[in-house]
């Protein structure tokens, strides 16, 4: 089981990778892993800190998309590790997953 502190790190990690990296071009920045093995060492307030410098970075390359960047593809990168524990094989880690990029406006 895993506390709510692991999953705010993984929604943080998860957006990152998604928008930030996979939409925005940015390094991927991220030890997937890590986010559930986490236990304390991360205050509330830098927690809260992490989610909404996230939210920031996510905010500002969803507005500067144009009409164009709708229906590119776009490729998410995964370290191999964190591919292999989400129960891919090896021979799948080794082609990146690229899914089409939709954004949900609210």
């Amino acid at each position: 089981m895993n506390s709510v502190g692991n999953y705010c790190l993984h929604l943080a990690g998860n957006e990152y990778q998604n928008l930030v990296t996979g939409i925005g071009f940015k390094p991927l920045l991220r030890e997937r892993s890590v986010e559930f093995e986490t236990k304390g060492g991360i205050t509330r307030e830098q927690l809260i800190a992490k989610l909404r410098h996230v939210r920031a970075e996510s905010t500002m390359i969803l507005s500067a998309l144009c009409e164009d960047d709708l229906s590119r593809e776009v490729t998410l990168p995964y370290e191999l590790t964190d591919w292999n524990r989400m129960n891919r094989s090896e021979d799948e880690a080794k082609d990146r997953m690229s899914i089409k990029l939709c954004v949900l406006y609210w």
